[in-house]
């Protein structure tokens, strides 16, 4: 008896596209050969995979057969088995084989099968021989793409003459969806139905692009401190026109912008300013981008300290000052330029303090030979 296996997943993932060349929208033409009667038959699962291993004793492996596909593939499946000729049958492994065959993805059936004769010379103590036989069926080939005429539908059209992979096929769709997606076409679907055609698989593409839906307003809820065009111009893509009034709008792109909306808050002190997850609202075919933004108290500098040496004190920073986060990188400059480079600065330790909302800030100077001698000098603190 044959065990099943069934590749359910599979199964799914053509039920879904089959589901979406239903809808109205996504309908191919009447003309398309997939709608006709002789090719409506679609696929929508391979057959199992099957191997039930002969209960005996002792049995030895003297022949390995590859059948069902052509000599070419034949050779090339060959090469990737690791069950021998001469291998104990009840050790082989023979499933893993089957498994490893299946995962190239060139077949769409097989099943191992096992015939076995009495050993000429030990047929009292039950041992045989064993010649086994991979008997397979090869991937069909995509013999036609139809329903992919636009340009943007190339890359399914040419699938034509290379083998049936669902999971290829389902890949190159929803690039396609994406690409449309990047264009402002937030509603568009790419669907593909098979159906069984003369010379392989037909693929009948179902492609609605949907209107292009841009940017109405973007508004800052929350902000109060920095002006709205200065938070607007901090998002990147504008020469694109991405993320901008007018433009497309592009989720993951304006959650890597979020960094670059703090920076005007930086500059003010408020560094414990967050950005909120943005809200879309569509009306039709606009949309309107609301970025919360939840603004922090204003922090001033604490102890500035520079240790290793002779210390040059910090430039324009004193406690008491707003904190200016560009001012507090600046410093290692400011210290290299009164030095003449006699050594490196670098800001090694900062603390926040939300009760006192105060920033300490350590600097360390290395100074080089022979200004090293200058690490026994304390540093002054301001």
């Amino acid at each position: 008896m044959r065990a099943a296996f069934t590749a359910r997943v599979y199964r799914l993932v053509v039920a879904a596209a089959l589901a979406g060349c239903a809808h109205p929208a996504l309908a191919p033409r009447a003309a398309d050969p997939c709608d006709s009667p002789a090719a409506s038959t679609v696929r929508t699962d391979r057959r199992a995979m099957s191997f039930e291993r002969p209960a005996i004793g002792v049995a030895r492996i003297t022949a390995i057969d590859i059948v069902g596909v052509a000599p070419a593939l034949a050779d090339a499946l060959r090469a990737v088995l690791v069950t021998k000729v001469d291998d104990m049958l009840d050790q082989a492994p023979l499933a893993d084989d089957l498994r490893r065959m299946w995962a190239l993805g060139v077949i769409s059936d097989a099943r191992i099968d096992v015939a076995l004769a009495p050993h000429p010379y030990l047929t009292r103590s039950g041992a045989a021989d064993a010649i086994v036989t991979f008997t397979l069926a090869p991937q069909p080939v995509i013999a036609r793409v139809s329903g992919a005429d636009r340009p943007e539908l190339a890359r399914l059209r040419w699938l034509a003459g290379t083998l049936d992979e669902p999971a290829r096929v389902a890949r190159v769709a929803r690039a396609i969806e994406l690409a449309y997606h990047r264009a402002g076409q937030i509603d568009a679907k790419v669907a593909v139905r098979r159906a069984v055609a003369a010379g392989g698989v037909a693929l009948c593409v179902a492609a609605a692009p949907g209107p292009r839906v841009t940017i109405s307003s973007i508004a800052f809820p929350g902000r109060h401190a920095v002006p709205e065009r200065v938070l607007a111009d901090s998002i990147h893509g504008g020469k694109q026109q991405i993320n901008h009034v007018g433009g497309i709008y592009d989720g993951p792109a304006l959650a890597e912008d979020a960094s670059w909306m703090l920076d005007p808050y930086y500059e003010r002190g408020m560094i414990e300013t967050t950005i909120g997850a943005p809200q879309v609202a569509r009306h039709g075919n606009r949309l309107a981008v609301a970025i919360p933004v939840h603004e922090s108290p204003v922090y001033r500098i604490g102890v500035v300290r520079v240790v290793g040496g002779l210390g040059v004190p910090p430039l324009a920073l004193v406690a008491g000052q707003v904190f200016v986060r560009s001012k507090a990188y600046a410093v290692p400059g400011a210290i290299a330029r009164v030095t003449s480079g006699a050594g490196e600065t670098q800001l090694v330790y900062s603390r926040i303090d939300q009760e006192a909302r105060t920033v300490d800030l350590v600097y360390r100077t290395d100074w080089r030979e022979p200004w090293d001698a200058l690490r026994s000098w304390p540093a002054p603190s301001r």
